[in-house]
Parts: C-alpha cells; sequence; structure tokens
C-alpha cells in the first residue's frame, strides 16, 4: 500500500513539474529596497535601482553614454530636480484636482497594459511557417501591388503656351529636361525635371491620371491636357504591372500581424470574463464588450502619403 502512495506521489510531482514549465511564469518587480541609496531630500530617497531604471528609459542609442560616471551623475541630478519640483506642486495640492488626478490614472493604466502586453508576448505561442502560409494564402488580396505609374511633367497656365513646347518637342532638338527648366511653372518638381516618381491610381487628380495610365510605352507622351492646376504635357518613364508580393517579402509583417492578433485575442478575453455594469442606458453598446481594434481606432490618427511635393497630387 505504501508502495502506491509512493508511485503515486511521484507520478502527482511529475505532472506538476510538466505543467509549471508550461505556464508562464508570474510577473517579477525589481524591489528597489536591496539597491543602496544614493541620494536623498525632504521627502524622497534614491536607490541605485532608480538610476539604472531611468537609464533604461533612455533611447537604447543613447543608454551607453550612462557608462560615463559624469553622465551618471547628471542623470541623478534631473532626477532629483524633477521630484523636488513636483513635490512643490503637491504642496499646491495640485494633485487633488480630479482632471489631473484622471490623467495621472491614464497613464498610470496605459504604463500598466504596456508591461502586461510584453509579458505576455513572452509567453505567447510561437507562430509556425505552416500559419504564415495559410495566413498568406487566405489573405493575397491584402499583399497586391496595384498598377503603377513614372512619369514627368511640365505644367503651364495656358494651353497656347503647352500646344508651343509640344511642338518644340514634336520637331527635336530639346529635351524634356530642358523644357521642364525652362517653361515648367510646377516649380516643386521643376528642380529634379518634372519628375513626379512612381504612384498608383488614386493618387492624381482625375484628369491626370487617366491621360497617364493610358499611356503603354517609355518615352510616350500624353497632352496637353487641363487640370485644376493648369495644362500638363506628360512623359513616361516607367511601367510597373500589379503583382503580389511574394511571402519571403511579408513574412515577418504576417509574423507581427498574428502576434497581435493572439495578443489582442487574450486581451479581449480579459475584458470579456470581467463583471461590468453600466447604470446609464444612454451608456451601453449594442454590441459587445469593445475590442482591442476598437480601442485603437479611437486613439489613432490616419496620415496622408501620397506625394506633398506636387501640385497635381492632391484630389
Amino acid at each position: 500500500m505504501n508502495v502506491h502512495i509512493q508511485q503515486h506521489a511521484v507520478i502527482m510531482i511529475g505532472l506538476t513539474m510538466i505543467l509549471s514549465a508550461c505556464e508562464p511564469e508570474p510577473y517579477s518587480a525589481t524591489h528597489v529596497s536591496d539597491s543602496a541609496i544614493i541620494a536623498q531630500t525632504d521627502h524622497h530617497t534614491f536607490y541605485e535601482e532608480d538610476l539604472v531604471a531611468e537609464i533604461h528609459s533612455l533611447p537604447p542609442s543613447l543608454q551607453y553614454l550612462a557608462e560615463d560616471p559624469e553622465v551618471r551623475a547628471k542623470i541623478l541630478h534631473a532626477m532629483i530636480r524633477r521630484s523636488i519640483i513636483s513635490e512643490q506642486a503637491i504642496r499646491l495640492e495640485m494633485d487633488a484636482d480630479p482632471q489631473l488626478q484622471h490623467q495621472i490614472q491614464q497613464a498610470k493604466d496605459q504604463l500598466l497594459i504596456e508591461h502586461l502586453q510584453q509579458w505576455r508576448r513572452n509567453w505567447m505561442p510561437k507562430i509556425t511557417p505552416e500559419d504564415v502560409e495559410a495566413y498568406y494564402q487566405h489573405h493575397l488580396q491584402d499583399f497586391i501591388l496595384p498598377e503603377q505609374r513614372h512619369v514627368r511633367h511640365i505644367l503651364f497656365k495656358d494651353k497656347k503656351s503647352a500646344l508651343k513646347v509640344l511642338q518644340m518637342l514634336q520637331r527635336g532638338g530639346r529635351n524634356f529636361e530642358e523644357m521642364v527648366a525652362e517653361y515648367s511653372v510646377d516649380y516643386p518638381t521643376k528642380e529634379n525635371g518634372g519628375n513626379l516618381n512612381w504612384f498608383t491610381r488614386g493618387v492624381m487628380v482625375k484628369p491626370f491620371e487617366e491621360a497617364v495610365f493610358q499611356l503603354k510605352n517609355i518615352g510616350e507622351r500624353a497632352g496637353p491636357f487641363k487640370t485644376k492646376y493648369g495644362w500638363h504635357i506628360v512623359e513616361m518613364l516607367g511601367e510597373r504591372p500589379e503583382t503580389i508580393k511574394p511571402l519571403a517579402d511579408v513574412q515577418e509583417e504576417i509574423i507581427a500581424l498574428l502576434q497581435q492578433q493572439s495578443l489582442d485575442s487574450w486581451m479581449d478575453s480579459i475584458v470579456n470574463n470581467s463583471e461590468v455594469i453600466i447604470y446609464k442606458k444612454e451608456y451601453e453598446l449594442s454590441s459587445v464588450t469593445p475590442t482591442s481594434e476598437d480601442q485603437e481606432a479611437v486613439s489613432s490618427h490616419e496620415s496622408d502619403d501620397t506625394n506633398p511635393s506636387s501640385t497635381v497630387a492632391p484630389q
């Protein structure tokens, strides 16, 4: 009987060790109480660990500077100055301001969330090549590179001037860049020969786009045609057909996306498994708890990456 009990105990210990190896380790905080005191003010004690943490908060490219004792001393004195001035604000009871308290709580929440996310990333299941391949095949539309054109242009204030230059180009003897330098009124592109670089449909104003994407051969010209900016003559410098990015080019992008999806799903599960009571009916949502994507949509700001240097770019 005792033998069976011992065998059972050994098995249970082995299972416990295996299961514990699969579970994420609890977050381990650094305790500064064991660190040496390096400075003190009326209201605050500074430990060596505080200085180390301050150095780690610097951009990685600057952290090496802290190996210099003089730099470390300057960082410490900056910390002391910040603490003393902050304490003055507390003496004036500024920390009692509800709006400031809200901002402090916001900052605290965000820092905690960032640390939680990093902790979770360290324990997420690894994304396999099969996961990447499956996502790629199911989202090929996301990796399409649309058809592109590369052109240069000359912008004129009136049609008469445009026709005059077109005739000169057709007769020969003067190249396109010379005409741009002498006649174009699109000053942002004038310095580089009227070059508008590569662009896709939907970037330029409609009449410009239609004229350009009708061109088929390098060196072929269109115009003069009119847009809201004036009259144009364009010359095609290059064409790129629609293609799909190869898996090798987007592999890292897909891994990062799948990791983020896994992280978002984990955070959503935490929220969905929490008890939430909304006391005002007008604050209830028609859908379930907002997801991480919803939260990002509230705080994100889209940027316009179209060519800002040319007068023909905005639509």
